[in-house]
């Protein structure tokens, strides 16, 4: 007869030449050593599953930071985007008016270019107002000539 596991009898329950059966108890091994093992392994298992828990909480708080601060992100980017896109819009505005001006100030030179044959080299005020004046009856000019002799809003 032969066991899987060594170790010390402590109890024989059958005398030798005896007749026993399947299922039959014949010897108690000392397990003390066993036992001492198995609660150390038991001590062990206990504290690694506390740390795995410990592992998973912390690890779940992480993601939750994680997936936080990617919401904050993504969150930043989209008002970033439409930020760049007003600010685009913002550009092509005042390119749009800086063209409007330059377009402005080419109608201005074209008037003065046909305004400076109706002005007189010395400017009295009397010559600068009878220039004025013949702008006015010509139609050349934004003022606006008024019976009674006045130019307003020249």
């Amino acid at each position: 007869m032969a066991s899987r596991v060594g170790g010390r009898i402590v109890e024989a329950n059958v005398a030798e030449g005896q007749r026993v059966e399947k299922g039959d108890v014949l010897v108690r091994l000392d397990t003390s050593r066993l036992d001492i093992e198995l609660a150390r392994l038991l001590r062990t298992l206990e504290a690694d599953l506390k740390e795995l828990q410990h592992l998973e909480s912390a690890l779940k708080t992480l993601a939750d930071e994680e997936r936080a601060g990617l919401e904050k992100a993504e969150k930043e980017l989209a008002e970033a985007r439409q930020t760049l896109e007003r600010e685009k819009c913002r550009v092509e505005m005042l390119a749009a008016e800086a063209r409007e001006a330059e377009l402005a100030v080419e109608e201005a030179r074209g008037n003065v270019e046909r305004i400076r044959p109706f002005v007189p080299e010395s400017r009295p005020q009397s010559d600068l107002w009878d220039a004025r004046q013949k702008l006015a009856v010509a139609g050349i000019g934004h003022g606006v000539w008024r019976d009674g002799g006045d130019l307003r809003d020249f």
